[in-house]
C-alpha cells in the first residue's frame, strides 16, 4: 500500500484518492487523461511529478470530474 505522505505533489495525492475511491486502474486514468501509462505510474509511485502545464491541466480535469 502506497503511503500518501511520501508523495510530495498534492495533485497526485488527490489523484490517488480518486483512484482508490472509484476503483480505477492506472490504465483507465491513462486512457481518460491521454497521459502515457508509464508516466501515470511514475506519478503514482512518487518517482516523478507533473511539470508540463498540459499534463497538469489534464490531471486537474480528471480529478475534478471524479471527486
Amino acid at each position: 500500500m502506497l503511503n500518501l505522505v511520501m508523495i510530495k505533489d498534492m495533485r497526485i495525492q488527490e489523484l490517488i484518492k480518486v483512484i482508490k475511491k472509484n476503483g480505477f486502474s492506472k490504465a483507465l486514468v491513462s486512457r481518460e487523461t491521454k497521459i502515457s501509462y508509464s508516466q501515470i505510474n511514475r506519478y503514482i509511485n512518487g518517482e516523478s511529478v507533473p511539470r508540463g502545464l498540459n499534463n497538469i491541466e489534464k490531471l486537474d480535469k480528471f480529478i475534478a470530474e471524479h471527486k
